[in-house]
């Protein structure tokens, strides 16, 4: 085809006289034999067989040299029939000269196998599942909430409610305890919006935080500590404790507002430290819903000043050990009636 090509003749017209040649080739080896097939076949570019022909070799190494025979059998088209012409032959091959010889060297000697025999023992001991109590280094973050109470629609603090959570705030604060967060409260007494006089609860409340804040400063430098608050503490205004609203959201004012807030008051957890045994039987003499509004409302004006503090603590701890074969090397070696016992036809040397 490349001839075609260099000769500038046509190029289809080389493609359609080009042939393909598939062939394959195998070789198998039984008791010295060398057995050979080649097989291959001729095809156009029709796609139409135009030659078969056929290859078996059989050939093995003697002493004098190669000897095989070759047997070929092949058929060319003859017209439509692609076996017409066939044709086959037998050839003998001798290759002269004798294959080099492979030997494998192998030394003899004498040796002498001597039986030893050594026995190994280890004693085992059953040591069944047990507890045991252990101690290790925890980390543990406390947290203490204080309260800061303040005078009738103001952020003036309330010394005389205040005076102790003053005390124990100095206290928290030099031991460690960093705020980490004051939200500011308003009883419901008044509106939560601001008016002509009165800048309204959630205002108050945002003060209140805000009073906290300077207080807990006034503390700190009296102790002389840098920085009392943790890196994000949360500084806010929460508004009314136990405010009644009607179903279209207005506030409802004394007497039901203050009886409402004295029964929430009574209930909610987060009261449980302020409900004294003390408080709790003035509440119980009190007869009217003001009475009970006069002792609730000024614990109610307040700020929460929660701090935390981490710190390592021993702790004591169970630890399951689970059951075990605990095993040990028997010194001198094993006795000889353990030896005796396990292998009965045992020989044992004196």
């Amino acid at each position: 085809m490349r001839s075609h090509y260099f000769s500038g003749e046509d190029i289809d017209e080389a493609l359609r006289n080009t042939s393909i040649t598939p062939f394959a080739e195998a070789e198998m080896r039984v008791r010295g034999w060398r057995i050979s097939v080649a097989p291959e076949t001729t095809i156009d570019s029709s796609g139409n067989v135009t030659d078969i022909q056929g290859r078996v070799g059989v050939e093995t190494d003697t002493r004098i040299g190669t000897i095989g025979v070759e047997g070929r059998l092949g058929s060319q088209a003859v017209g439509d029939d692609p076996l017409g012409g066939i044709q086959g032959g037998i050839s003998l091959i001798f290759t002269p000269g004798r294959p080099p010889e492979r030997r494998s060297r192998c030394d003899r000697r004498r040796v002498t196998l001597v039986e030893n025999i050594r026995y190994e023992c280890q004693q085992e001991r059953d040591i069944p599942a047990q507890q045991v109590t252990r101690t290790r280094e925890v980390e543990r973050q406390q947290e203490r909430t204080r309260f800061l109470y303040f005078d009738y629609a103001t952020s003036r603090i309330n010394n005389s409610l205040s005076a102790s959570s003053l005390g124990e705030l100095s206290v928290d604060l030099s031991e460690g305890f960093r705020v980490s967060s004051i939200r500011g409260f308003t009883s419901p007494e008044g509106p939560r919006e601001a008016g002509v006089r009165f800048q309204g609860n959630e205002q108050l409340s945002r003060e209140r935080a805000e009073a906290g804040v300077s207080q807990v400063q006034e503390l700190c430098a009296r102790e002389g500590i840098g920085n009392c608050f943790a890196a994000s503490a949360d500084i806010s205004g929460q508004g009314e404790l136990y405010t009644l609203e009607t179903l279209t959201g207005e506030e409802v004012e004394r007497p039901q507002q203050a009886e409402f807030a004295a029964t929430e008051f009574t209930t909610q957890q987060q009261e449980e430290m302020h409900r004294t045994p003390g408080l709790t039987r003035r509440l119980e003499r009190a007869r009217t819903p003001d009475e009970r509004a006069d002792i609730v409302y000024p614990l109610l004006r307040r700020a929460a000043i929660t701090l935390t503090r981490t710190q390592r603590v021993t702790e004591s701890f169970t630890e399951e050990i689970p059951a075990r074969i605990e095993r040990r090397d028997i010194l001198g070696g094993c006795p000889p009636d353990i030896i005796q016992s396990a292998f009965p036809q045992a020989r044992i040397s004196p």
